[in-house]
């Protein structure tokens, strides 16, 4: 038999349905330690008070008829499928709340819940008529409830902690003054709407999923916040400037979109319906992992890569005016075209390189202090571009230079020496640079109409587990100013740098006052003559000119040696 449970406004009468009724007015303060299957407030319950001081549950919860005063100090969960909420001529005071942990029809007879509700379960609960919440509405564990029937009034704060999604023809009306925060990736699957003549704050990243997400009226503070739109979803949020919203899956405009920060988000697919509206955005955020198609040409301020994996982005242009940061760890592929036509920096954090076109054709100055490509095309038209200090990564094979008359600083074939294989990189013009050209791994072929370089350093990357070919064009000039270095050191595995014609030499001069560290590095159709004599530990030429064996009693303990 279950333990005692609480009643108030009356006497309290335990029957053999194991129900708790209020029967006659005059009693008052009971306390609740137990579970009981039914809690009855019926018509002739009268006034009292009651507390709930433990975390307490029962099945079915009837209010109808009391009119005293609940005190919840604690939990009231209910898991039965009937919840009468009464006609409000009662009062809830207390932090805890009333938690609906089984499918349900919950009828509130038009009354507003002063107090807290938490739905924690599965299954289907439906609203019998509108329900206004006072308190604080809040989703808990990985529950994906579905809500439905007539109107969810959010009065005070929404606090979502589930990782599931809600569902259901239930609208979600944002009316009152509060706060709307997620702990966990969760989102809000039915429609939303901020209708309210008091202030909503966002805090932290919010997601909304499906459906409608409209805002008609209020103040709604989201400074530092994000909402993030995770599935298809009709938008009519006009009036209203966001911080920054983020957007997956197809998405349809009945309204413009005005944000500080607007991007792309998630793993679906994601394409845009826009009716004849328009997206206004300051900041553009890419982070879709599947596949955006662009509705039409975009330009940005700045542009931020956050994508943690692969991703494509096709169709039309974006243009930026500021700043590039390259912070995920994602690339991007995609017929798009990235144009820079401002004045900012290009930085990156993190790996994460783009493979669609990127050209600079600005008035303005673009400073390079780190920038990751690969496998597109990489043009010059127009525009102050420094380099002072900056790298710039090419990460994978097929890269097409046409870079004019960029000079960079250091220019990374791979991802550092000895990480990363570039086969093929075609230079439409001299790459030339003041610092370090570095050859991750040194499998690459140069091409293109110049297909040459002059370089202050070079490094031949280092690998200890295949051999490695570099190609240089036969009959054209590379040029190294001050040091050479290839520190390799397994015989097994050697280097070798050749031409790309057999017979015919390609020239590769290091000038006289370089540096010179080159072990393992055989040279095949090489003509150095006209600079530094270059000294390989243990190296083997053919058809080489200039090209000599450092003498091994010259090499040091530690395998690093200096000419």
């Amino acid at each position: 038999m279950p333990d005692r449970y609480w009643v108030a406004g009356g006497t309290g009468n335990y029957n053999s349905t194991t129900n708790w009724s209020a029967t006659s007015g005059g009693a008052s303060g009971a306390s609740v330690p137990g579970t009981v299957d039914n809690v009855f407030f019926n018509a002739s319950s009268g006034a009292g008070t009651a507390t709930i001081n433990v975390a307490s549950s029962c099945a079915n919860l009837n209010l109808t008829g009391f009119t005293g005063t609940l005190t919840f100090n604690n939990n009231l969960s209910v898991a039965g499928t009937v919840v009468n909420l009464g006609t409000g001529a009662y009062t809830v005071l207390g932090t805890a709340a009333l938690r609906f942990q089984t499918a349900s029809t919950i009828t509130s007879n038009g009354s507003s819940w002063s107090r807290n509700i938490t739905f924690a379960a599965n299954g289907v609960f439906t609203l019998a008529d509108n329900l206004t919440v006072l308190g604080t509405l809040s989703f808990e564990g990985n529950f994906t409830p579905t809500i439905n029937g007539n109107t969810l009034n959010i009065s005070g704060d929404l606090t979502y902690n589930s990782v599931g999604n809600t569902s259901g023809t239930t609208l979600f009306n944002f009316n009152g003054t509060g706060t709307w925060s997620h702990t966990n990736s969760g989102a809000i699957g039915n429609s939303v709407t901020i209708n309210t003549v008091g202030t909503l704050t966002i805090s932290g990243t919010v997601y909304k999923s499906s459906n409608t997400f409209t805002y008609t009226a209020g103040t709604v503070v989201d400074t530092g916040a994000t909402v993030v739109i995770s599935s298809s979803t009709t938008l009519n949020v006009s009036g209203k400037t966001w911080n920054k919203l983020l957007v997956n899956n197809t998405i349809t405009l009945t309204s413009n979109i005005n944000a500080v920060t607007f991007g792309t988000t998630g793993a679906n697919a994601t394409t845009f319906v826009l009716g004849g509206n328009t997206l206004n955005f300051t900041n553009l955020e890419l982070g879709n992992t599947g596949t955006t198609t662009l509705p039409s040409a975009w330009s940005c301020q700045n542009l931020t890569f956050v994508n943690a994996i692969a991703g494509t982005i096709n169709g039309n242009s974006i243009t930026i005016n500021g700043n590039i940061l390259q912070s995920g760890a994602g690339t991007y592929l995609g017929t798009t075209a990235f144009i820079y036509g401002g004045t900012g920096t290009w930085n990156r954090t993190n790996t994460g390189y783009f493979s669609n076109s990127f050209t600079i054709n600005t008035a303005g100055t673009l400073t390079i202090t780190g920038g990751n490509i690969g496998g597109g095309i990489f043009t010059y038209t127009a525009g102050t571009v420094i380099t002072t200090g900056g790298t710039l990564w090419n990460r994978v094979t097929g890269t097409t230079f046409n870079h004019g008359a960029i000079i960079f600083n250091n220019v990374v074939f791979g991802a550092s020496e000895g990480v990363g294989s570039v086969a093929l990189v075609t230079l439409n013009n001299k790459l030339t640079c003041t610092g370090t050209l570095t050859l991750g791994n040194s499998t690459t072929t140069f091409a293109g109409t110049d297909g040459t370089f002059d370089v202050f350093n070079l490094i031949l990357g280092t690998d200890n587990t295949a051999l490695r070919t570099t190609s240089l064009i036969s009959t054209k000039t590379y040029l190294v100013r001050q040091s050479f270095t290839c520190t390799q050191a397994a015989d097994a595995n050697r280097i070798l740098m050749q031409s790309t014609i057999g017979g015919s030499k390609a020239i590769f001069t290091v000038f006289n006052n370089s540096t010179l560290n080159v072990g393992f590095v055989n040279a095949t159709d090489i003509d150095s003559s006209l600079g530094k004599r270059i000294y390989s530990y243990r190296g083997v030429f053919s058809n080489t000119d200039n090209w000599a064996l450092l003498p091994t009693d010259v090499k040091s303990a530690t395998g690093v040696f200096v000419n």
